[in-house]
C-alpha cells in the first residue's frame, strides 16, 4: 500500500515510471494495472545494467522504482550507480 500511495501521489498522467525487470510481481501488477488506468506509462529496466537504465530515463520518467536485492532473484544492482542517474 505505501508503495501504491507513493506512486499515486507523485505521478500524473503521461508521466513514466521505470521498473526494475526483477522486481516483485505485485508491484509490476501495480504499474500494468493501477497505474496504467491513470494513464501513467511504465518501461522495465536491467537493474544490473545502469548503462540500460540509463538510456530509458526520458524527459517523462518521473519515477525510478530501486528494488534491491532484487524480489525474485536476489540480485543485488549497483545502487550507488542508479542513484547518480537520478
Amino acid at each position: 500500500a505505501a508503495i501504491a500511495n507513493t506512486a499515486l501521489g507523485l505521478l500524473k498522467t503521461g508521466d513514466e515510471v521505470l521498473i526494475p525487470d526483477n522486481a516483485y510481481g505485485p508491484n509490476k501488477a501495480l504499474a500494468e494495472g493501477e497505474l496504467a488506468q491513470y494513464g501513467i506509462t511504465h518501461a522495465y529496466y536491467d537493474p544490473m545494467d545502469v548503462a540500460d537504465l540509463a538510456a530509458r530515463i526520458s524527459g517523462r520518467t518521473r519515477l525510478v522504482w530501486l528494488e534491491a536485492a532484487g524480489s525474485v532473484t536476489m540480485e543485488f544492482p549497483d545502487l550507488v550507480g542508479q542513484v547518480r542517474l537520478c
